[in-house]
């Protein structure tokens, strides 16, 4: 893929799911798929939270301020607003950070990756774990988000595949009907596995303009 970005593109800060840690070669990839694209690579930033492999497995929530602190320091950094990349659960700790902290003053455009809004089958695998509990469909923790409704002043996308073996079902990857603006898109990437979404850069391709 060729340079999308303009002459001086938001920053963007990416925020990995559960289980994962910026170790993991996908998240090298992104970066440099990123740069290829025209993003300097001082904008982009990531959200640090364990340097442990498997680790990371606390609610969003507990996550959010984390978050924030990344999105505050790139913010005040490089003067403008961050764009930011949340892949799986990655996606709900930047939700709850924008929607339920004070992290919507420095976002400018939320894009998620194989995020799961409205709560995935799949997380009873990893029912022991608080993360686990947060991403159960109608879980407290996903009633809160999506009845406390979108930030305002955010652009949302979402970015949803019909292979995802880890939101099930896949839909749920969409932001709720119920919720969404003419501002907000989901994006179908076709045939993607979970992991894929993150260093495709097909599916860059396809979220690549609601950055900026």
């Amino acid at each position: 893929m060729g340079r999308v970005a303009g002459p001086n593109p938001d920053p963007v800060v990416l925020v990995h799911g559960f289980l994962d840690y910026y170790g993991t070669p996908w998240w090298a990839t992104m970066e440099e798929l990123l740069v290829e694209a025209g993003w300097p690579e001082e904008r982009v930033h990531s959200v640090t939270i364990s340097k442990l492999p498997g680790t990371t497995i606390g609610s969003p929530m507990s996550y959010a301020a984390k978050v924030q602190e990344t999105l505050e320091s790139a913010h005040d950094a490089h003067g403008q607003p961050v764009d930011v990349i949340g892949h799986s659960m990655g996606g709900l700790k930047a939700r709850w950070c924008v929607e339920q902290g004070d992290g919507e003053e420095y976002v400018d455009d939320l894009v998620t990756l194989g995020t799961p809004h409205q709560g995935t089958y799949a997380a009873y695998w990893a029912l022991l774990t608080p993360g686990g509990r947060d991403m159960i469909p109608g879980s407290s923790f996903v009633r809160t988000l999506n009845e406390g409704g979108l930030a305002p002043s955010v652009r949302y996308t979402s970015v949803w595949s019909s292979a995802d073996s880890l939101v099930l079902p896949q839909s749920n990857a969409k932001i709720p009907a119920e919720i969404v603006d003419e501002d907000t898109e989901n994006i179908y990437c076709g045939a993607k596995a979970h992991i894929s979404m993150v260093h495709d850069a097909e599916v860059l391709g396809m979220y690549a303009h609601r950055l900026d």
